[in-house]
């Protein structure tokens, strides 16, 4: 099963600082148990692929959603 990327709007275009801040990480796991998760976002295109591997090779996680310190939702990534 492959993993997919949703980003709605260019990390560029964001009127906000994404690199180096502590992001909230919301996961839903395959047995429908969700948890939230603190994170440093070192570099967002390593993020992005990070993403899509774990969630390619970890069965028991459906999506993982990203949010900025602000609250804006940054990604998506999910089973396809």
């Amino acid at each position: 099963m492959s993993a997919r990327l949703y980003v709605p709007v260019a990390v560029c275009d964001l009127p906000e600082r994404v690199h180096g801040v502590v992001c909230q990480f919301y996961v839903c796991y395959s047995s429908g148990r969700e948890a939230s998760y603190s994170g440093r976002i070192g570099s967002v295109s390593c993020l992005f692929d990070a993403l899509v591997d774990r969630l390619s090779s970890d069965s028991s996680i459906s999506d993982v959603r990203v949010y900025l310190p602000s609250g804006r939702f940054l990604c998506e990534c999910y089973r396809s």
